[in-house]
């Protein structure tokens, strides 16, 4: 396959099957994915999922009630000969009382009043959630979000939905983010007269992004791949409609450094990367790379995250035992797939230097039982580019729900959570980066490994603050080899070319 060439600094367009790959071809490229939701009928769950299992209770308090027919002093009285103190009265039943005792002794002292003359019950004074699930359409075949004592994802949602004000700029194809007509330059590129925002998105917040692949101002989306991700990071949620997103309250910087086809090269992504850390952005999602690492894009990163942005990158899609880059770089949190089941996804890379894992999914299996593939399933475009011959480009005025598979579609799961984290208050980039690894689910061999990392994300343990303190990965840095120019794919989605069709 030709590793294509760049004619000055317009777009790059590399020729054939090379929108997965790099300038070193590494296994096998894959193209198999799984079918669009449409807007057909579909079966909705309303099952709601408790905050944790975990007993939580105010320190140093307990609940005694009273009989009615016991006295305010009898009651204060009680309070007293058994060693506490009144905190407050309740200001509906004053039968029924709170009290202060010693923190820790909170179980021994619900005993003795329960053993009073004159009490009704006494009990620690338990903490309750409020108990969150979006009405988003199709979010129950997000299962990703939604399976049991997986990633958390609303428990986390209980804690924290995140704030506008964190961006997370998503270093993609650009995203389907607003209406423009499409200027001339690009009309070969895409199918339609005029780039039009997602339906999902419409109540998503964006803020001014860049296209590096043709020069403009105006980031939208040529093959349909960035818009899925940043639906992962902030899809419009909650609006009774589609599907929904795990930061949705964050905001998007769209930024462009691929082209329609999926390729681009490394002095756009540098100027991407160095465009999100000059305008604000918060984290950085980067679905893309290839296997050769190159100077350009490993100091690009290390800026970034030097000047406090939470940097993430996909591990890749060859199935191969080292990660590619940018994932490799040790300023970067390499994330790796796993499947319905937990497993490491089968694309997915592995290796020293992988940091997390996160649901990536897997499209020829329906381990959910829910009638369709276990793929990630976000709002993008309803024809999306595939490579030819004959090419197949993207409509960008046509959107559906797309179940797609890959560390493209588990890197952003990541970014999200990074997201929420800035937004519950944790604003060091390098604690961000630590709790993310530190709260994670232990999966594979015990303790950090090649496969996994630290673990699979979890969501309400990150944002609670559950962490435990694990070595550190070891070698985490990248080779010193260099090359001055190499391509991009969009490795990490594994695109479908079915349409609808339910899993027989």
């Amino acid at each position: 396959m030709s590793n294509g060439t760049s004619p000055g600094r317009g777009p790059f367009r590399p020729r054939g099957l090379t929108a997965v790959l790099s300038i070193s071809l590494f296994g096998l490229t894959l193209l198999a994915g799984g079918p669009a939701l449409g807007g057909e009928p579909l079966k909705t769950s309303y099952e709601v999922y408790g905050v944790s299992t975990a007993e939580e209770y105010v320190p140093g308090e307990v609940i005694v009630w009273f009989e009615d027919a016991v006295g305010v002093a009898a009651a204060d009285a009680t309070v007293a000969r058994l060693g506490a103190s009144f905190a407050e009265r309740s200001r509906v039943t004053p039968s029924r009382l709170v009290v202060s005792v010693p923190a820790g002794q909170e179980e021994a002292y619900a005993r003795k009043f329960a053993a009073a003359d004159g009490v009704r019950l006494a009990e620690k004074n338990y903490i309750l959630h409020a108990l969150w699930t979006p009405n988003d359409t199709y979010y129950q075949h997000q299962w990703h979000y939604n399976k049991p004592n997986f990633i958390y994802a609303e428990e986390g949602w209980d804690l924290q939905r995140g704030k506008k004000e964190v961006v997370v700029a998503v270093v993609d194809t650009g995203v389907a983010y607003e209406n423009n007509a499409i200027p001339s330059n690009e009309r070969d590129d895409v199918v339609g007269s005029s780039y039009v925002q997602a339906p999902d998105l419409a109540g998503t917040n964006f803020v001014p992004g860049y296209d590096f692949v043709n020069g403009d101002a105006h980031p939208n989306d040529q093959n349909g791949h960035g818009t899925h991700v940043a639906g992962t990071v902030a899809q419009t949620t909650n609006n009774a409609a589609n599907v929904a997103g795990l930061a949705h309250n964050c905001s998007i910087m769209p930024v462009q450094v691929l082209d329609y086809s999926g390729s681009g090269d490394t002095a756009d992504v540098a100027d991407g990367i160095d465009f999100a850390r000059t305008n604000g952005a918060h984290v950085i999602t980067m679905s893309l790379g290839g296997p050769t690492p190159t100077e350009t894009l490993r100091l690009a990163c290390d800026n970034a995250e030097s000047a406090g942005v939470v940097v993430l990158a996909a591990s890749g899609n060859a199935g191969a035992a080292s990660l590619y880059y940018p994932a490799g770089y040790g300023s970067v949190i390499a994330v790796g797939a796993v499947d319905y089941n937990g497993d490491l996804a089968y694309y997915s890379n592995y290796g020293n230097g992988q940091e997390l894992v996160a649901p990536g999914g897997d499209t020829s299996v329906d381990l959910s039982g829910d009638g369709y593939p276990d793929g990630v399933l976000q709002m993008t475009y309803e024809q999306l580019y595939e490579p030819g011959p004959p090419e197949k480009k993207a409509n960008v005025a046509s959107f559906t729900n797309y179940f797609l598979q890959g560390t493209s579609m588990a890197c952003p799961h990541a970014a999200a959570l990074a997201a929420l984290l800035i937004s519950h208050g944790i604003t060091d980039n390098n604690e961000v980066r630590r709790v993310l690894r530190e709260s994670t689910t232990d999966l594979g061999l015990s303790g950090i490994d090649a496969e996994y990392g630290y673990g699979l994300i979890n969501c309400a343990a990150a944002l609670r603050g559950e962490t435990t303190e694990r070595d550190e990965c070891g070698n985490c840095g990248t080779l010193s080899l260099a090359h001055v120019f190499f391509f991009l794919g969009i490795y990490g989605a594994i695109f479908a070319r079915r349409k609808l069709r339910k899993t027989k």
